[in-house]
C-alpha cells in the first residue's frame, strides 16, 4: 500500500475498510504500506500496526502527498482517486504489478533514514 493523505477524507468506507483489514489478519495477511507523516501517524504506528500485521514506512508527507492510494497484490495493481469522489482503476497483468513493486521498494529503501528519525523522536 502507499497511502493517500486524502483516505480520511471518505468516512463512509471507515466500516468496509477495518472489516477488510479484520479478514485479513484472520488468514495472516502481513502489509507493507508507506504513509506519509499525518497527524495520527504516531498512534496507528504504535497502537495499531503490530496487531493489523503491517509494517510500515513513514515518509515525507511534502515528498509524497498523493491524491490517489495504491494497493499491490498478486499480479493486480488498484490506484484508487481519494481526493474528491472515488475513482477505482484496477488492472490485473505481472508485468504492470512488478512496476509498481519495484517503484514500491525503491520508495521503501530510500525512506529508511527519515522513517528511523521519526520513530526515534517519538
Amino acid at each position: 500500500l502507499i497511502r493517500s493523505i486524502y483516505d480520511d477524507n471518505h468516512p463512509e468506507l471507515a466500516e468496509m475498510v477495518e472489516k477488510q483489514i479484520k479478514k485479513q489478519v484472520e488468514i495472516g495477511i502481513e502489509t507493507q504500506a508507506i504513509t506519509p507523516l499525518v497527524k495520527d501517524s504516531e498512534r496507528v504506528f504504535k497502537k495499531l500496526d503490530k496487531s493489523r500485521l503491517v509494517t510500515r514506512r513513514i515518509v515525507e508527507v511534502e515528498r509524497l502527498a498523493l491524491p490517489a492510494q495504491i494497493l499491490v497484490w498478486g499480479n493486480t495493481v488498484a490506484i484508487i482517486n481519494m481526493k474528491g469522489k472515488i475513482i477505482s482503476s484496477v488492472v490485473e497483468n505481472k508485468n504492470i504489478a512488478i512496476t509498481f513493486r519495484i517503484i514500491f521498494q525503491y520508495i521503501w529503501d530510500s525512506s529508511e533514514d527519515y522513517h528511523q528519525k521519526i520513530i526515534k523522536e517519538w
